[in-house]
């Protein structure tokens, strides 16, 4: 008589991460929103100015973030963001842990607004866990999904983040760099701007500087183009992929966008805050200027959104 014995052995395997989650781009879909936006991963933030927007309409779950609450454009190379501490605060209070994948939503064209918060976000060691939905509310409820008026109940949650503390770039910094052979300046403003035809205090660009204009990366409906479009845009500008990448613009907001875009591109890139605001008032700092009869600098006017 033949006896089988069975020997059952229990193993404690390791929680299996959610692979579903696990996404490639930092520009993220409708779909891929709506198929995730009940995880509990996932916390959604609506970027805006102004709080009756959100109370009208917003995505189902999204928790409202006032778009300067992270970030302040100071000039005379003061900090980009309120205090770390602050900002940890306020996320806390929006439900947001360390294990939390963001999605950043907007209306009305805020796609600079936007970038910004997620360069605030990456300076906490929070941008690879960052992302931008694709065209915003108005994509989301052209798509035919539902938008609500209820606000979310929040639990609050639980961060522990050193900062990066060299996403953002100085005045001084860019003048010690500018001749470097692995730095390359990125001015995100329309051609006239860049070639020195329009412009002030001074015209011109920060030199060595490569013209990427933001309306090259996005469409009319404030959504991005798809990757090959993107990825043309840098290598036509002429940027090498080894380079550590420094954007600016008047301000240091349209630059965000770029940041954002090279970011997701897998570029070492950095924000110049500071921007023309500080570089062009410098009247000791040098900018040159594009010879138009003997260069064509292609570029776009920038239609959507107010450069900064």
């Amino acid at each position: 008589m033949t006896i089988l014995i069975i020997i059952l052995i229990t193993v404690n395997l390791p929680a299996q991460v959610n692979s579903s989650l696990k996404i490639n781009s930092k520009i993220v879909d409708t779909e891929w929103l709506s198929d995730h936006m009940n995880d509990p991963e996932v916390v959604i933030l609506h970027i805006s100015p102004l709080k009756p927007e959100y109370d009208r309409e917003h995505i189902p779950g999204a928790r409202f973030l006032f778009s300067g609450w992270l970030t302040v454009s100071t000039p005379a190379e003061q900090a980009a963001f309120i205090p770390d501490k602050e900002m940890k605060e306020i996320l806390e209070s929006l439900g947001i842990s360390n294990s939390s994948k963001i999605v950043l939503t907007f209306m009305n064209g805020l796609l600079t607004s936007t970038s910004r918060v997620y360069i605030a976000l990456d300076h906490l060691g929070l941008g690879d866990q960052t992302y931008i939905l694709n065209g915003g509310v108005e994509e989301w409820k052209s798509a035919g999904k539902t938008v609500v008026k209820d606000i979310p109940v929040v639990k609050r949650g639980k961060l522990t983040l050193p900062p990066k503390g060299n996403v953002v770039y100085s005045t001084e910094w860019v003048i010690k760099n500018l001749k470097s052979p692995n730095v390359t300046l990125i001015d995100t403003r329309s051609a006239p701007f860049y070639v020195g035809t329009s412009g002030g205090p001074r015209y011109g660009h920060i030199p060595g500087a490569l013209n990427i204009p933001i309306a090259k990366l996005y469409d009319e409906k404030n959504r991005f183009l798809p990757e090959d479009n993107l990825k043309e845009a840098f290598q036509n500008a002429g940027v090498k992929p080894e380079n550590e990448l420094v954007t600016y613009c008047f301000v240091g907001n349209a630059a965000s966008i770029v940041y954002f875009v090279a970011r997701n591109l897998g570029y070492n890139v950095h924000l110049y805050d500071g921007s023309m605001d500080e570089w062009g008032n410098r009247f000791d700092l040098p900018l040159e200027k594009v010879d138009v009869a003997k260069e064509v600098i292609p570029g776009n006017v920038i239609p959507f959104e107010s450069e900064g």
